[in-house]
């Protein structure tokens, strides 16, 4: 556990959630003018899907893996997880979608340890 430093917990955080936080913001008058946009059919941007956020997030967030070290990489994507339901409902009002997407673990020869040993969950290939 004393495998990471401050500022690896700090720059995990800087690109995994504060990143998010501060596009999100720094777009959100171009994304609720693409939602309020009225297009030649008749509809708003929205109605079609414009203006909105898809924030990717990871499998980690929600699991407990003790045979990796992801100390600072899984709270970032529990923090990002909670940040989407955040913006999702700040941003509602200008109709604004805010997502996210987890990952699942996808079995390949970067995860493996040993040929059967995979390092994210009890899977065998």
């Amino acid at each position: 556990m004393w495998s990471h430093s401050h500022s690896d917990w700090e720059d995990t955080f800087r690109i995994n959630t504060t990143a998010h936080y501060f596009l999100s913001v720094a777009l959100m008058k171009l994304l609720a003018a693409a939602g309020d946009l009225d297009l030649p059919d008749g509809r708003k941007g929205r109605e079609v899907g414009r203006g909105v956020v898809v924030i990717t997030s990871s499998c980690a967030s929600s699991h407990n893996s003790t045979n990796v070290d992801l100390s600072s990489y899984a709270p970032s994507k529990a923090a990002t997880d909670h940040l989407v339901k955040i913006l999702s409902s700040k941003f509602t009002r200008w109709y604004i979608r805010v997502n996210s997407i987890n990952p699942g673990c996808k079995l390949n020869t970067c995860n493996f340890r040993a040929a059967t040993d995979f390092l994210f969950c009890s899977c065998s290939q």
